[in-house]
């Protein structure tokens, strides 16, 4: 990261100061309690923040111009409240990860079969519902899973956020050159990694992705491939947030060509937010392309 100006800096000791008010405010509270409230004041910024709420849904009439004004309003306070309750879940990880009995899990033997076949494993997952349940999940199996994220702007809240991301599994690591190379080490000692690849890679190729192309990186499938480590979407569904989560982890994806296997991760991730809308992240800019670049929809 660049020097932060006296401007950032300032916004950024704000910005924590404001996560050690809520922290204490909010301390009495118990998790169930704190992520249902956080819930409620996400769904209000969802519906009445006009920022959140165009970026909502202008992706919604791009790629579901099926739905009616009033449905794409109610996704995005949806929206919103996932948002908030990951903020939430986050604050509570440590907590959260100490009661297996919150995760109810699917498909845990095709963990078990990556690692009876001493494969190492990468968790495809997205901003989708309670995604550290994944690495939860996991860990109730016997796999300890790293992550591999990008670093949030602001330096303090990053190693706040890093002590709070540690309570469901290690290393944890930045995307970047540094966290390349450990996450290359972590997968050539055999171990298991989970990244989110549900956002915009400026420059990647072309794959679908809830019907319109998108540009996704294939790292993850290239790193598969070379490592021979068994890549397993997995998703956390919010059934009853703060108390119960469903875990489902898929079937392997097959690895030969990367972008094939991508496209493949793509419409695993689609078929999840087809089915529960509200909990994915809609506020990011998924379908922006690159300058000179045409998707061959709307050529």
């Amino acid at each position: 990261m660049t020097r932060a100006t006296r401007m950032q800096r300032l916004q950024f000791a704000v910005e924590m100061a404001a996560v050690r008010v809520a922290t204490v405010l909010t301390a009495p509270l118990s998790d169930a309690a704190l992520i249902s409230l956080a819930g409620r004041i996400g769904r209000l910024i969802g519906r009445y923040v006009p920022a959140a709420r165009k970026r909502v849904e202008a992706n919604l009439k791009l790629v579901r111009p099926d739905l009616t004004a009033a449905e794409r309003a109610e996704i995005a306070a949806e929206a919103g409240a996932s948002m908030c309750m990951w903020g939430a879940e986050y604050m509570r990880l440590a907590s959260l990860a100490a009661d297996p009995s919150l995760r109810h899990v699917e498909g845990g033997e095709h963990v078990r079969a990556a690692r009876e076949a001493g494969r190492p494993i990468l968790f495809v997952t997205a901003h989708f519902g309670g995604w550290e349940f994944v690495r939860l999940a996991a860990r109730d199996l016997g796999v300890e899973t790293g992550i591999l994220y990008r670093a949030f702007n602001n330096p303090d809240f990053d190693a706040h956020a890093q002590t709070l991301i540690k309570a469901a599994g290690e290393p944890v690591m930045h995307k970047g050159r540094q966290g390349s190379r450990a996450l290359l080490r972590l997968i050539g000692k055999g171990g298991a990694a989970m990244i989110l690849v549900d956002q915009r890679q400026t420059g990647a190729p072309l794959a679908p992705f809830l019907g319109r192309s998108a540009e996704t990186s294939t790292a993850v499938a290239e790193l598969a491939k070379r490592s021979g480590a068994a890549l397993i979407p997995a998703c956390a569904v919010r059934v009853q947030p703060g108390a119960e989560y469903h875990v489902r982890f898929e079937a392997p994806v097959e690895v030969g060509d990367p972008l094939a296997a991508m496209a493949e991760v793509n419409a695993r991730i689609g078929a999840w937010v087809e089915g529960r809308p509200g909990q994915w992240f809609w506020m990011h800019r998924r379908w922006r392309l690159s300058a000179g670049v045409t998707a061959p929809e709307d050529a």
